[in-house]
């Protein structure tokens, strides 16, 4: 990286000469100033770092200037964390997408990573010098680039912690992720299928499966897989009520997400088949049903099936008839007594479920919303998506199955 201090030009128009000159002021004053380091220093060795400094930013394995107050970092376990600053660079080699990253404060690291995106913007009246603006991503993203297709088995290892263990070794180690932590969760899990899925999913998938324990890769690329309540993990430095490190806050409050009853509706047609059910008692040829029929309908009498035709259609041996647009089926024979009849027939209303806080409701007035979930097959995972999308809405209810929505 070429730091050329001494001749950075100051623009000509007014508002350009005084923003440059407020630039080269912060190097001058050593807010920003290019790094006594040299570019070959070991990533991420504390030792090396400048005492007189209070922030150091390592890229590959050259040292690089962040502009004053614009490093931001964001972590969160369970998920990649991220970063951003912007370097001043005056040509030769800049950082590229995939580069490992190391950023200290006062000798602590506090975060590594890679590299997500460099976006170069030049400024104007000013060709020797430009303004890098990069987004990092924490070594989690690791995670994201693997794909497991696998059957783990009580026999291979039934416990979350092996299974993670595998997972490291087989997917992770090759990116130079080590594995610290302990084994997990002492429970024995049926056979866990990880279908082309991301490793993820599939360490989030553990974390469900083991109360209490959570996942992370940290900034010196360990995954630790560890109980995390009630104590929790180590925070990497002390944060006090008399520390203060913000340039602007800003709180925005809305509630153009806030509902007190949530409506999920499943992503295939829970209960395809509506069923009528009625007795016969020798006497009675018709049979009426609870919504118009559309379609043939599917007639039995005692589980057998009976041959059904269309009015004005119908087909030889034929034993009951209905009436596309019609309500009800009506039989050449009355079915005998105390014999079942069940007619069954597309159901014109989908199932659905819903959740709701009857104490917010009756405070505030009734705000609805739909969720339509993916990949829900069976009902009760529809109930656990309505209780899960409205948390934490209280006196949760779900539409019993049969009833339409």
């Amino acid at each position: 990286m070429a730091w050329q201090v001494a001749n950075f030009p100051i623009a000509r128009a007014p508002q350009q000469r005084a923003n440059h000159a407020a630039m080269l002021a912060r190097y001058e004053t050593g807010v920003i100033q290019p790094l006594s380091i040299a570019s070959t220093a070991t990533v991420g060795t504390p030792t090396l770092l400048h005492t007189a400094k209070n922030a150091e930013l390592f890229i590959g394995a050259t040292s690089y200037n962040s502009a004053a107050s614009t490093f931001r970092i964001t972590k969160t376990l369970s998920a990649a964390w991220s970063g951003a600053c912007d370097v001043f660079s005056f040509g030769g080699t800049q950082p590229d997408p995939g580069d490992e990253v190391a950023f200290f404060w006062n000798g602590t690291k506090r975060f590594g990573g890679v590299v997500l995106s460099v976006e170069e913007e030049a400024i104007p009246g000013d060709f020797q010098v430009s303004l890098l603006h990069l987004t990092f991503t924490g070594f989690q993203s690791y995670t994201e680039r693997v794909i497991v297709a696998n059957l783990y088995t009580q026999t291979l290892g039934g416990l979350p912690g092996i299974i993670v263990y595998e997972f490291w070794r087989v997917y992770l180690q090759q990116f130079g992720v080590t594995k610290t932590g302990d084994a997990g969760p002492a429970l024995v899990l049926p056979n866990q299928l990880f279908h082309y899925v991301t490793g993820t999913e599939l360490l989030n998938r553990m974390k469900a499966a083991s109360p209490g324990y959570d996942w992370w890769i940290d900034d010196d690329k360990e995954l630790h897989f560890e109980l995390t309540t009630p104590t929790g993990a180590t925070a990497p430095f002390t944060l006090r009520d008399s520390d203060r490190n913000v340039d602007t806050m800003t709180v925005r409050r809305s509630n153009s997400r806030y509902r007190n009853k949530q409506w999920v509706l499943p992503s295939v047609d829970l209960v395809a088949l509506r069923i009528d059910s009625d007795t016969g008692d020798g006497v009675t040829t018709s049979f009426a049903t609870n919504y118009v029929l559309t379609a043939t309908p599917i007639v039995k009498v005692n589980d057998v099936v009976q041959v059904v035709g269309e009015l004005f259609s119908l087909p030889a041996g034929w034993e009951c008839y209905y009436i596309n647009g019609g309500i009800g089926v009506f039989f050449r024979v009355a079915p005998g007594a105390a014999l079942s009849v069940e007619i069954s027939y597309p159901n014109p209303f989908p199932l659905g479920f819903s959740a709701q806080d009857d104490v917010a409701i009756a405070a505030k007035g009734l705000y609805e919303a739909v969720y339509q979930a993916k990949n829900v097959s069976d009902q009760t995972n529809c109930r656990g998506d309505g209780a899960g999308v409205s948390r934490p809405v209280r006196n949760r209810r779900a539409v019993p199955a049969g009833d339409p929505v």
